[in-house]
């Protein structure tokens, strides 16, 4: 070999020619702005809104017509309710009112000598009992300390103790009223205790 002869630069290596198995990346992207906005079109259009889904909140407000809001059968329901209430709590108290003015109930607990003193003292006794535990399990329990726990298992004894104080109250009403109405004497008690009762319908308590 001459050593006296030119060397030659090396070849620069040329790059492999793409394979058939290993495809030509591309961009992810189109490079115009017009291919981006009309793929972005189409992805939005396959998009579905989560908000779109959920399931509106039943209304609360009852239906209009006529720009008059008109009421449920339920809520109508629940006032002939409320006024059947009252209807018979009025009728029983307009049936006590009748029975003490015709009866002159106070005149004979108050002056008529034929009244037997001493179950109509037991009876007083026994009926202060009877209110006693009530307005202790109603106002003090409830209202005062606040305890809203069952009165069976807060007290277990006072339900027992006001049933036996309320029997003895009744049958000592009976006994001292017997001798001035007779047989009406259970008849005129038990109308003149309904009415009281029912007659808290109308006392506008606020609690």
């Amino acid at each position: 070999m001459d050593s006296s002869a030119p060397l030659l630069p090396p070849l620069p290596h040329a790059p492999p020619p793409p394979s058939s198995h290993h495809p030509v990346n591309r961009p992810l992207t189109p490079s115009h702005p017009h291919h981006r906005r009309s793929s972005s079109r189409a992805s939005g259009s396959n998009v579905i809104n989560p908000a779109s889904l959920s399931v509106p909140p039943p209304s609360s407000s009852l239906p209009v017509v006529d720009g008059v809001r008109t009421t449920s059968k339920r809520e109508r329901a629940e006032i002939w309710e409320r006024i059947s209430v009252k209807l018979q709590a009025g009728a029983w108290v307009l049936g006590m009112m009748a029975t003490l003015h015709y009866t002159n109930f106070v005149h004979v607990v108050l002056d008529d000598e034929r009244l037997n003193r001493v179950y109509f003292h037991l009876a007083m006794i026994c009926l202060g009992i009877n209110l006693c535990i009530g307005l202790y399990l109603t106002v003090y329990l409830q209202l005062i300390k606040g305890i809203n726990i069952e009165w069976a298992t807060y007290c277990p004894r006072m339900i027992p103790a006001a049933t036996f104080s309320g029997v003895v109250c009744a049958i000592c009403l009976v006994s001292s009223l017997w001798p001035v109405y007779g047989f009406f004497a259970p008849l005129i008690l038990l109308v003149i205790f309904f009415g009281s009762m029912f007659s808290m319908h109308f006392i506008p308590w606020p609690f």
